[in-house]
């Protein structure tokens, strides 16, 4: 979702883009999910039937988010969320995350956790108005540029 991450200034050039492939093996393999929300070609003003509008996923964490997120034992960490920019404001990342939670709850795991770049303020309204909390902030180099990454959890009882 290019197109999301650059209306929240949050893209990397470099970026190694995912293939199906590594979607599998880095979501469903290690015991998590990859959600792809679309709309019905009448439905969408893109061409094409079946436009994807958001994604969602959640795996367990990596390290150092688990780190820096002071994560339980069964946490999972919440990745790609993104709602295309023509699709914000319309319930698509709400809908999304509560299937991620479902799914996550329902695969054994009691928290989410996440990471975000501090610049995506309508990503932390987001993520605080669905329960999460503000529970760490690093400073991390990327491409000759230092970022403020920060860091969020929400347990999953809490719907």
């Amino acid at each position: 979702m290019e197109a999301a991450l650059r209306d929240a200034d949050a893209y990397v050039e470099d970026a190694p883009a995912l293939s199906d492939g590594d979607i599998v093996a880095e979501y469903v393999e290690a015991g998590g999910d990859f959600l792809v929300g679309t709309l019905d070609r009448e439905d969408s003003p893109t061409s094409g039937e079946g436009d994807v509008v958001a994604t969602a996923a959640f795996r367990p964490p990596t390290e150092h988010t688990a780190e820096r997120a002071a994560a339980g034992p069964r946490a999972a960490e919440l990745k790609r969320m993104h709602v295309h920019p023509a699709y914000q404001r319309r319930g698509f990342a709400t809908r999304l995350l509560s299937e991620v939670e479902t799914r996550a709850a329902r695969a054994g795991f009691d928290e989410l956790v996440l990471e975000t770049t501090a610049k995506q303020d309508a990503a932390a309204a987001f993520y605080r108005g669905h329960g999460f909390e503000l529970v760490g902030e690093a400073s991390v180099p990327l491409n000759e540029k230092t970022i403020t990454l920060h860091y969020y959890r929400k347990p999953l009882g809490e719907r």
